[in-house]
């Protein structure tokens, strides 16, 4: 896996402080609603980061009129850099994320926060997802009708939530891969055996629209072939 270069000793002030990592690209047209579904919650974050990768349009703008979000320029390119870069910044004791094309459902972190409370031997979980597909957008094969009604077990970071020290065992986010990162991290953690609670609540919207990056087939697929070819290696030496 690529090394990234980002360390930090994992100090925590606060029991259970949270930090919401936000990743963002040219986001304008939804990030002030990704940002508020954060807001909403009724527990507060100990911090929201937003990390921009070099947007051209109004994002910095609409980053500013939220005086509890602090912004970074993203030092690197790529979603997992993004995502790196933000964990090495963070403080709380917990890591969440969320991509600014998204939305949390409003009680997601009292939801997460009481499981992890009840099972203190989990250091991960994650909860259903829901599609909705945005106007005038074009609906790519391989979605299935459950997707946009009751949702699905999200194996994405916008419902994951994770101890922060858990990066020392499982790793970072893999920059070489440019859309399938997310998969190889929770293909990691399941390979590793790590126990993950799974909510049954739906606790993140996912917007698909025109300029997802799984929208970029071929390349998805042949990332998707990396990782599960890692997956296969990691088996057969366990």
């Amino acid at each position: 896996m690529k090394n990234t270069g980002y360390k930090r000793a994992y100090i925590f002030t606060m029991k259970n402080s949270i930090s919401v990592i936000m990743v963002v690209k040219n986001g304008e047209s939804y990030l002030a609603q990704a940002i508020e579904s954060v807001l909403v919650q009724s527990i507060v974050p100990r911090e929201i980061l937003l990390i921009d990768g070099n947007s051209k349009d109004a994002t910095p703008e609409i980053a500013s009129r939220y005086p509890n979000v602090t912004y970074f320029l993203q030092p690197g390119n790529g979603l997992a850099n993004a995502r790196n870069y933000g964990i090495s910044l963070a403080s709380g004791e917990w890591i969440l994320f969320l991509d600014c094309d998204d939305y949390w459902a409003p009680d997601k972190l009292p939801l997460q926060m009481e499981f992890h409370r009840s099972n203190s031997l989990y250091e991960f979980s994650i909860g259903r997802v829901k599609f909705f597909l945005e106007s005038g957008a074009v609906l790519r094969p391989g979605f299935q009708a459950h997707f946009f009604e009751s949702g699905t077990v999200g194996y994405t970071p916008g419902t994951l939530c994770v101890r922060h020290s858990a990066f020392e065992r499982v790793g970072l986010f893999d920059e070489s891969l440019d859309i399938a990162c997310d998969a190889d991290w929770f293909a990691r953690i399941k390979d590793n055996d790590e126990k993950v609670g799974i909510l049954e609540n739906i606790l993140l919207h996912k917007r698909i629209h025109s300029n997802n990056l799984s929208g970029k087939i071929q390349q998805n697929r042949h990332e998707l072939m990396i990782v599960l070819n890692r997956s296969l290696k990691r088996k057969r030496q366990k």
